[in-house]
Order: structure tokens, then sequence, then C-alpha cells
């Protein structure tokens, strides 16, 4: 199987769409408000060390880690083999661990992140396998719990790119938030997590991920799932045309 980690031609819009937020720029890659809301969370050593233990990603979770990794690797397991799949964004715990062994060794896993000390550490993760360049369609696109994480804008952009980077016939996964069921007894614990921690979850309660996405929507077919009383939400999109 192949890696592939930060290659920012992988796709010109998802590029864009991590780089830019209005005319507002940080270095070369890494956006303002990424610096601004979560260098805490993912921009230094000392967070990696921190936070990339699979006991503190089940904590964060709920329990619920192993779950929401089934509901991925399920979809990948029915691909065909030397199907192609990108990950978007890394993934604190073994997520991309488990992510490659359900691709399997004829698969090509290609994984894009505008973090440097992110990248290297996936790469730390994933040095048993071969690394090339990476083409631009796939079968395959995962989301997992990334978009919460982005201002609204940003939704729009990374979800487009994704849509536009898979075949007819080829799906994007994405695992992340969801509006709570009113009888959930978390949804004050989660208002008070997203309004300190996390601001740009609240995106994902308001509207569904659908609404994110532009015109190049009605060549997919919508599918949503939730768990854990409406806490989280799988959506997959199957491009038909």
């Amino acid at each position: 199987m192949s890696l592939q980690t930060r290659d920012m031609s992988l796709h010109k819009d998802l590029n864009e769409a991590w780089q830019k937020h209005e005319q507002l720029e940080v270095g070369k890659d890494i956006p303002k408000y990424l610096v601004d809301t979560y260098t805490w969370a993912y921009l230094t050593p000392k967070a990696i060390k921190t936070f990339d233990h699979s006991w503190v990603v089940n904590l964060i979770l709920f329990g619920n880690e192993k779950s929401l990794v089934k509901m991925v690797t399920h979809e990948v397991e029915a691909l065909p083999k030397g199907a192609k799949v990108l990950q978007a964004s890394t993934v604190y715990s073994k997520f991309s661990l488990c992510l490659g062994d359900a691709i399997g060794p004829l698969g090509t896993f290609h994984l894009f992140d505008v973090s440097p000390v992110q990248v290297t550490s996936t790469r730390n993760k994933l040095k048993a396998y071969e690394t090339k360049q990476a083409g631009e369609k796939y079968d395959l696109v995962v989301s997992f719990m990334l978009l919460h994480e982005v201002p609204d804008d940003y939704k729009m952009k990374i979800i487009n790119a994704l849509l536009k980077s898979v075949d007819i016939g080829g799906k994007v996964i994405f695992i992340d938030y969801h509006r709570l069921n009113w009888w959930n007894p978390l949804r004050p614990l989660m208002w008070f997590v997203w309004k300190n921690l996390e601001p740009f979850a609240f995106g994902l309660t308001a509207r569904s991920l659908k609404s994110y996405a532009g015109a190049i929507a009605k060549n997919f077919t919508w599918t949503k799932s939730t768990s854990f009383g409406g806490l989280y939400q799988k959506v997959v999109a199957t491009r038909t045309k």
C-alpha cells in the first residue's frame, strides 16, 4: 500500500480550502483560525504527546472510538481490492492504522494535512508503508471528526473539495458531531465544551452537511445515520453522475 502525506498539490480546491480564510494567511500553510483556536490541541509536539493516545481519544468520545472507526472501516472493507482512499486530515490514536489495515496491501492510502507536526507524527505511525505520489480521484474519501473544527466557510470549501475528489460510484464518508436528541443528558456538557473549546461545532447542530455543499450536491445520493443519542452522525455521499 502506498501512503502520501502533505502533498500540497493533492487537490487544488482542497489546498485552497485549507490555506485561505478571506484575506488571512498564517505562514505558508496553516490558517489563522487554526492557530488561534487549536494550537493547544494540534500544532505542537506537546499537543501530540498529550492527546495522541487511544485512551484519551476514547475518553473524549465517551467510549465510542471503536464504533465510530468501525463505521468507516466497514465501508472500506466493502471496496474492491486495489481501491484508492483519501483521509482528509490526520486523526489522533490508531484511526489511520485501522484505515490502512482495512484498505489492504493492494490498495492506495493517501492522507492530507496542513500541520507539519501532525504529518511527521502520522508518518512515524505508518512508517512501514511505502510513500509515493498521489492521484486526484478516489474510490473513497474519509472525513473523520474534522468539520466541527473548522469555520462554516471552511466547511463549505472542504466538503465541496472532497466531493470533487471521487468519480462516479465513489463515496465520501463524514463522521462528526451532530445535534443531540432533546433527552440526551450530555446536552449541557457538550454545549459547554463547544462553547469554550470547539466553537465551530455549532455549525453542525444547526444544519445538515448536505446543505454546506454547492451545486455538486445534486450529483450524489446522501444517507445519514446518528448514534449515541444524536451526538454523532455518519453521512455517506455516493456519486451518481
